[in-house]
């Protein structure tokens, strides 16, 4: 898996939006979901479409939670874990990261060095 430790600390976390990166990340396809990566754990957040199968393939100890409501359930994390920061894509919408910043307590910033990082490690073939 990626090394975010630039990104994730007891006051950080990191917020995968895009479908490529959460498959590339936790080796599960869906069409809509989210992974909040912490340094207490990480999620996987899948709707009800997904979740048992997300429950037998994703790996990388991604915990899969059922989506329910994004902003009360991230919120909810950010909240237990006193975050400051959330990092993110830069490949989501501004009216997106907006939504997230007036819901969430806490700063969400889109990272391009994070968009980077994973589009370099997704880059490498074995």
């Amino acid at each position: 898996m990626i090394n975010f430790d630039k990104y994730i600390s007891s006051k950080s976390a990191v917020l995968i939006c895009s479908a490529i990166n959460r498959r590339y990340l936790c080796g599960f396809k869906s069409s809509a979901g989210y992974l909040l990566l912490t340094d207490t754990g990480n999620y996987c957040f899948v709707d009800g479409r997904y979740y048992e199968a997300a429950k037998t393939r994703v790996k990388n100890n991604f915990k899969v939670v059922l989506l329910e409501r994004v902003s009360k359930q991230i919120g909810d994390i950010v909240r237990r874990l006193n975050l400051d920061v959330l990092y993110t894509e830069t490949d989501i919408t501004v009216g997106f990261l907006n939504d997230l910043n007036n819901i969430l307590p806490c700063k969400v910033i889109a990272e391009s060095s994070l968009s980077q990082l994973i589009l370099y490690e997704r880059s490498i073939k074995e």
